[in-house]
């Protein structure tokens, strides 16, 4: 899966003012730190790689492969 991870802390800021123009200033937003995803999958049972994604933009992507074991 692709998401957004909660570091560096201006690229989530600036992930969350386009998010905000998106869905409105009032709707819940969250956000998780890609290693929160890893801890959560391998408890799961599955094998964990991610890779952040670089962009031209300051978005803080990140992909991570989860395959069962």
């Amino acid at each position: 899966m692709k998401d957004i991870t909660t570091e560096p802390e201006l690229g989530l800021r600036f992930t969350e003012l386009l998010d905000r123009v998106m869905v409105g200033w009032n709707e819940p937003l969250a956000y998780r730190h890609h290693r929160d995803w890893g801890v959560m999958l391998t408890e799961l049972g599955f094998h964990v790689r991610m890779v952040r994604v670089p962009d031209v933009l300051p978005y803080p992507h990140v992909v991570i492969a989860a395959t069962k074991r």
